[in-house]
C-alpha cells in the first residue's frame, strides 16, 4: 500500500496488525514495551512495540518489524540436524552395548518406539526366503502367534517390492486385514531394513492412537532416518558376529578350533569340579587318512575332513562341542 493509503487509518484495519492488536492493547495500559514473533505471507517477523512517552504521557507507538524468515529456516535446519544426532548416538548406543543379537535388538526396538512416539513394534529377519518375528513389543499375544504363523507375508512382499525407505499402510488397507483390525491399529508404516540393497527384514512401527498429530513429511523423514540407521547398526552387528565366528572355527570344515576347544576345555574341567560332575571327551583319529592324502591328493583329503566333520555334527547334540 501506499504511504496516503496508511495515513489516518485505525492499526486494526490492516491484516498484519490484528495479530499484534492484544499485545498493542496491553502496551499501552502498561506503557511498557513489549515484545511479539509473528507469522506472515509465509515470513516470520521480530516485531517490537515501544510506546513514546513524554512527560508522562503516551504520545505514540512505535512498532519495528525485524524479518527473522532466514534465521527461523536455519535454526529449523539445526534442530532438525542436531534431532538427527540424537536419534543416530542413541540407537548406536544399543549396538555399543551388546555383541548379543538379541540384546541389541530388543534394545534398539525400545529406542525407536520411544524416538517415533509409537506405542507398537515389531521386527521380522529374513531366513531363507521367510520372514521370521524376532522381537515384538505392545501387541497381544493372539497377534504374536498371526505374525510368527506368515499372516502378513503378503503385506511383507508388498513392502519390499515397493522399493522404498519407507512402506506407509492405508488407513483404508488397514481395515480390510482383519488381524490388523482386530489388534485396533489405526496407523502403520513398514521400514525396509537393507544391506548391500538385499532385504534383511522388515521393521514394523503402528499406533493404536495418533494423539491427535498429523503424519507429515517431518516424521516420515524421521522414521525413514531411523529405519536407515536400524539396517545399518544390523549390518555391523552381522559383520562383528561373523568375524567373531571365523576366530573361533576352523575354516575347512566349520567345527571349532583348537583355541575355542582348549578355552571350554579349561571351562568343562572347572565345571566338573565345583559341581562334582563328570563330562566326556571323545578323541578321534581317521584311519590311514595320510595315505589317502598321499594316494589321492590333499584335496581329497579335505573333502574328507569335511564329511567326517559333517556326521560329528548331524550325530552331536546342542550342548556338545566339536572342534
Amino acid at each position: 500500500m501506499k504511504k496516503q493509503d496508511l495515513i489516518g487509518k485505525d492499526f486494526r484495519d490492516f491484516e498484519m496488525f490484528k495479530k499484534l492488536t492484544e499485545r498493542i492493547t496491553q502496551s499501552i495500559i502498561n506503557t511498557s514495551e513489549d515484545f511479539e514473533r509473528i507469522n506472515y505471507n509465509n515470513r516470520s517477523f521480530e516485531v517490537l512495540i515501544l510506546p513514546f512517552i513524554m512527560g508522562g504521557n503516551l504520545k505514540l507507538i512505535r512498532i519495528v518489524l525485524k524479518d527473522i524468515t532466514n534465521f527461523v529456516h536455519l535454526e529449523q535446519e539445526l534442530l532438525k540436524r542436531n534431532r538427527e544426532l540424537i536419534i543416530i548416538n542413541t540407537l548406536s548406543k544399543a549396538f555399543i552395548s551388546s555383541a548379543n543379537l538379541d540384546s541389541v535388538v530388543e534394545e534398539l526396538l525400545e529406542k525407536v518406539l520411544l524416538i517415533t512416539d509409537m506405542n507398537i513394534g515389531w521386527l521380522l529377519l529374513k531366513e531363507n526366503e521367510t520372514y521370521r518375528l524376532k522381537i515384538s513389543r505392545g501387541i497381544s499375544p493372539e497377534f504374536h502367534k498371526n505374525i510368527e504363523e506368515g499372516a502378513l507375508e503378503s503385506l511383507c512382499k508388498d513392502a519390499i517390492k515397493m522399493k522404498e525407505p519407507l512402506y506407509i499402510i492405508e488407513t483404508s488397507d488397514i481395515s480390510k486385514i482383519s488381524i490388523l483390525r482386530k489388534e485396533g491399529i489405526i496407523f502403520l508404516t513398514a521400514i525396509p531394513l537393507v544391506s548391500n540393497n538385499n532385504p534383511i527384514g522388515l521393521l514394523f512401527l503402528a499406533s493404536r492412537d495418533l494423539k491427535g498429530k498429523d503424519f507429515d513429511f517431518d516424521i516420515a523423514a524421521l522414521i525413514s532416518l531411523v529405519g536407515n540407521n536400524f539396517s545399518l547398526i544390523l549390518d555391523k552387528l552381522n559383520l562383528f558376529q561373523e568375524t567373531k565366528r571365523l576366530s573361533i572355527t576352523d575354516s575347512l570344515t566349520g567345527l571349532y578350533n583348537r583355541r575355542y576347544f582348549y578355552k571350554h576345555l579349561e571351562i568343562e574341567i572347572a565345571r566338573a569340579k565345583r559341581y562334582r560332575n563328570t563330562f566326556s571327551l571323545m578323541l578321534f583319529d581317521i584311519d590311514n587318512f595320510k595315505k589317502i592324502n598321499d594316494t589321492h591328493g590333499h584335496q581329497a583329503g579335505d573333502e574328507v575332513l569335511q564329511e567326517m566333520a559333517k556326521i560329528l555334527i548331524s550325530i552331536s547334540r546342542e550342548t556338545d562341542i566339536v572342534a
